[in-house]
C-alpha cells in the first residue's frame, strides 16, 4: 500500500483571503476523515493571532502543523544568510531566528512539537537542514535529493522526502477523470506527497513574488495584494479536491498519513551499535568505495561520516561499542593528499585521540607532519584497524560517491527564485555537496 501525505505550504501573511484556502482545505479533509500537514510560516501564525482568526485555528486542530520558516521569503532568507564562510555564525543566526519561529507557531497553533520542515521556494542550506534537526524537527518534507520512490534518504541527519505532485492547477484546469491514470502510477511508490499552497487556491499570483522580488519593500505592511481567482475557479478546485480524496480512498491502493507517523515509523533506533569486527569490515568497504555501508547482519546502514566517527572512537581507545549518532560532514573545503604518504600506526591513533569526539568530519587531519583529508584519514584508519603497523595512503576521493549525484553536483541555489540580483550561492552549494558524507538510504 502506498502512503499518501497531504502537505500545504501555508505561507501568505499578506492576503487575508488566503485564510479561506486554509480553512476549506482543512474542513474538506476532515469531512473525509483524513488529516493534512499544514506547514506554517511563523509570520502567518503571528498574523492569525493579530487578526483573531479563530475559525482557521479551530479547523487546524484536526490536522498536523509543521514548520515553514520564520519569514519565508523576507530577505535575507535562510539560504542568503547561509552564504557565509563562517559556519558557526550562520548556524547561530539560523537557530536564533528559527527557534523563535517554531515557538510562535507552537504557541499560536497550540502544539508541542513540529515534526517536519519545508524550505521556502528553493532556499535551503546545510545549516538549515542540520539546524532543524537540532530544533527537534527531523523530516525535510520537500527535500533536494531524490527520495527513491518515496522511501526517503537520510541527509544532514534529517529524513529527506520530496514533494511529488502539486494539485493546485490540475484541480482547477483539468477534469478530475484525467487524473485517474496518475493514481495507478502513485500506487507503485512507497509514499507520495501531494502538495498545494492554500493561497494559490484563492489567488492567481504568489504574495512574495509581488512584494519581495529580489529585495524587501521599503515599509513593512505596505503590501501589494495578490489578484484573486474568479469564484468559479475557486469552487471548481475545492469540488475537485473533495473528489480526488474520494478517488484515492476508493482506489484500494492507498493509506493516508502525516509526517509524525512517517517519523515514528522510520526514525532510527536510539542505539545503533557497531562492535569492533563489524566496524572494521564496514570501514574497509568504505575505504574501497567511499559511500554508505550496510551491515548485512542487522540491516542497518551507516553514513561515511558515522563510520569515520566510529573509527576515531575505536582508535582513541573507547572500550564499549560505538553508538551511531548524528555526525555532520565537513563544513569547510575537504583536503586530500596529492602523493603517497606513509605513516606509523601510532601516529594515526594519536591523531584520532585529538579528534574525539567527532561532531563534524574535519576538513583536514594533522597526522605527524602530514596533512590528510578526511577520505585519506578514513583509509588510514581502515588499515590500522586491520592490524597494520604503518599505513600508506594513496591519493583518493575527497568526497563520497553521492557528491556526484546531479541533485548535489549540479545544484545552483542562486539560479532562480526571489534572491537579490547578483547574489551567489557558492558556499551554500559547496557545503550541501560536502554533506554527501551524511547520506544513507532508509532501507
Amino acid at each position: 500500500m502506498t502512503q499518501v501525505l497531504f502537505s500545504f505550504d501555508t505561507e501568505d501573511w499578506i492576503n487575508p483571503a488566503a485564510e479561506e484556502g486554509v480553512l476549506r482545505l482543512a474542513r474538506t479533509l476532515e469531512g473525509e476523515g483524513l488529516k493534512g500537514c499544514f506547514c506554517v510560516v511563523a509570520e502567518v501564525a503571528q498574523t492569525w493571532r493579530q487578526r483573531n482568526s479563530r475559525e482557521v485555528l479551530e479547523a487546524l486542530r484536526a490536522h498536523e502543523v509543521d514548520g515553514h520558516t520564520w519569514r519565508h521569503s523576507w530577505h535575507p532568507n535562510i539560504a542568503e544568510y547561509s552564504e557565509d564562510a563562517d559556519w558557526e555564525r550562520s548556524l547561530a543566526r539560523f537557530l536564533r531566528e528559527e527557534r523563535y519561529g517554531f515557538d510562535v507557531i507552537m504557541d499560536v497553533c497550540q502544539r508541542d512539537h513540529l515534526w517536519a520542515f519545508i524550505k521556502p521556494g528553493n532556499a535551503t542550506s546545510a545549516q538549515a537542514i542540520y539546524g532543524y534537526t537540532l530544533l527537534g524537527s527531523n523530516i525535510f518534507g520537500d527535500g533536494i535529493l531524490d527520495s527513491r520512490g518515496g522511501r526517503g534518504v537520510w541527509f544532514c541527519n534529517a529524513l529527506n522526502l520530496t514533494y511529488d505532485f502539486c494539485i493546485e492547477e490540475p484541480l482547477i484546469h483539468q477534469d478530475l477523470q484525467e487524473l485517474r491514470p496518475l493514481l495507478d502510477q502513485w500506487a507503485g511508490l512507497e509514499r507520495v506527497i501531494l502538495y498545494a499552497h492554500p493561497t494559490k487556491t484563492i489567488h492567481t499570483q504568489f504574495w512574495d513574488g509581488l512584494n519581495m522580488p529580489h529585495r524587501n519593500p521599503p515599509v513593512w505592511g505596505d503590501w501589494i495584494p495578490s489578484p484573486q481567482r474568479p469564484r468559479a475557479e475557486i469552487e471548481r478546485f475545492f469540488a475537485n479536491f473533495g473528489g480526488l480524496l474520494r478517488l484515492l480512498k476508493d482506489h484500494g491502493g492507498f493509506t493516508f498519513g502525516t509526517y509524525e507517523e512517517v517519523w515514528k515509523a522510520q526514525r532510527p533506533p536510539s542505539r545503533r551499535q557497531l562492535d569492533s569486527p563489524t566496524l572494521t569490515s564496514l570501514l574497509q568497504q568504505a575505504a574501497q568505495h567511499l559511500t554508505w555501508q550496510k551491515d548485512t547482519q542487522t540491516g542497518e546502514s551507516y553514513t561515511p561520516a558515522e563510520l569515520f566517527a566510529a573509527a576515531v572512537d575505536e582508535l582513541a581507545g573507547r572500550p564499549d561499542p560505538w553508538d551511531a549518532w548524528a555526525v555532520m560532514g565537513p563544513v569547510y573545503e575537504p583536503q586530500a593528499v596529492a602523493e603517497p604518504v606513509t605513516l606509523p600506526a601510532e601516529a594515526v591513533r594519536a591523531a584520532a585521540r585529538q579528534l574525539q569526539p567527532v561532531v563534524y568530519v574535519p576538513a583536514a587531519v594533522q597526522v605527524g607532519r602530514a596533512t590528510l583529508g578526511p577520505g585519506d584519514f578514513l583509509r588510514a584508519m581502515a588499515q590500522v584497524l586491520q592490524g597494520a603497523s604503518e599505513t600508506t595512503i594513496l591519493p583518493g576521493p575527497r568526497l563520497p560517491e553521492a557528491a556526484d549525484w546531479p541533485d548535489l553536483a549540479q545544484r545552483v541555489t542562486s539560479r532562480d527564485w526571489l534572491y537579490p540580483v547578483g547574489w551567489t550561492s557558492d558556499w551554500v552549494d559547496r557545503r550541501l555537496r560536502w554533506q554527501a558524507w551524511t547520506i544513507r538510504p532508509t532501507d
